[in-house]
């Protein structure tokens, strides 16, 4: 393998965080979900990733090092000889875990914790552990106890924190180190930072998730019944007998028909997490709708996303007008 000149990941996250470097911090987080959403298309993984093992060239590409725990799907069914670093492996890896899907894991927590620090650079130096950026590994234990959990609270309304550590406190609680809808979620929160330059700019479009039911989603129930995706990225499916019902948290998609058997719905609770809501369409278009007095939409937008939730609003609101539906929807005053 040929020398590779630059700084490492987390000497460069040092730098940018001791100089308050907000913008690059944005810039490297979105650099690293880019080679994040490479990685997981591939048929193998790093096996061990972590700060120390990424290399920033002096032209600002990411560059993997030290494969010890390399491993490709040919050699699934083998056991590994390392499990890589505690605060970037998922608890419950063990030495049978030797596949392509052990990267999934550290990835998000990666991305998470750039993303956080390019919120709020000074939380860096309040992290503990040689290896964490952010999270160490007996957070993982009961992630509410994590030192940083405020912080997380506080920004609950960022995109690119609240579906991450969302997905990360359910992953921390499943024997399985597969994160379902993970790659969607790094495309979400690479198209979600924000440009600071006062000129006008071209971004990327906000790439969106299947609102189909997929074999591969997996599911879970809530305490009411209603079936989420294995990560909790999209709402499968509700019991015929819901009556009123707030989408959790942290939710990104509702499925087709996911509300189609509930005869006795009165009102949903939209969060500004969700960004596809086709299933509402479909159902407004197919007249299915029985019962339902009110519909609740709670959504916060950027200022490249604002026509197209506007337009959605007012295309659900003429429709359920239409019905005799009434229709709330929150604006917050800095969208003003």
């Amino acid at each position: 393998m040929p020398w590779i000149e630059g700084k490492t990941l987390s000497v460069l996250i040092s730098d940018l965080c001791a100089a308050d470097d907000s913008v690059g911090l944005s810039e490297l987080a979105n650099k690293f979900d880019e080679i994040a959403l490479w990685l997981l298309l591939q048929d193998m993984a790093h096996g061990d990733l972590k700060p120390d093992n990424i290399i920033v060239t002096p032209e600002g590409d990411l560059k993997l090092i030290d494969y010890n725990g390399y491993v490709r799907t040919i050699f699934t069914g083998t056991k590994s000889l390392e499990l890589g670093t505690a605060e970037y492996r998922h608890p419950k890896r063990s030495s049978v875990d030797f596949n392509s899907l052990i990267d999934d894991f550290p990835i998000l927590v990666l991305s998470l914790s750039l993303h956080s620090l390019s919120v709020k650079p000074s939380i860096y130096n309040s992290s503990t552990g040689a290896d964490s950026l952010l999270i160490r590994s007996e957070d993982y234990k009961n992630l509410l106890c994590s030192p940083h959990l405020s912080f997380f609270q506080s920004n609950a309304s960022s995109e690119v924190i609240r579906s991450p550590f969302f997905m990360l406190m359910y992953s921390v609680t499943q024997p399985i180190i597969k994160l379902e809808g993970l790659n969607a979620l790094l495309e979400i929160t690479a198209s979600q930072v924000e440009k600071l330059d006062l000129e006008v700019v071209e971004t990327k479009p906000i790439k969106v998730m299947e609102t189909k039911v997929l074999d591969s989603d997996g599911e879970w129930l809530d305490e009411w019944g209603v079936k989420y995706s294995a990560g909790g990225l999209k709402l499968i499916r509700s019991p015929r007998n819901l009556t009123r019902y707030v989408i959790k948290e942290g939710c990104l998609v509702i499925c087709d028909g996911a509300f189609c058997i509930c005869i006795r719905l009165t009102r949903i609770t939209i969060p500004n997490s969700v960004t596809e809501i086709w299933a509402v369409r479909l159902k407004i278009a197919t007249n299915d709708i029985r019962g339902v007095e009110e519909v609740q939409i709670d959504c916060d937008w950027p200022l490249k996303t604002e026509s197209v939730y506007l337009k959605r609003l007012n295309y659900i609101t003429e429709r359920l007008h239409a019905k005799k539906i009434s229709v709330s929807a929150t604006i917050r005053l800095h969208q003003l």
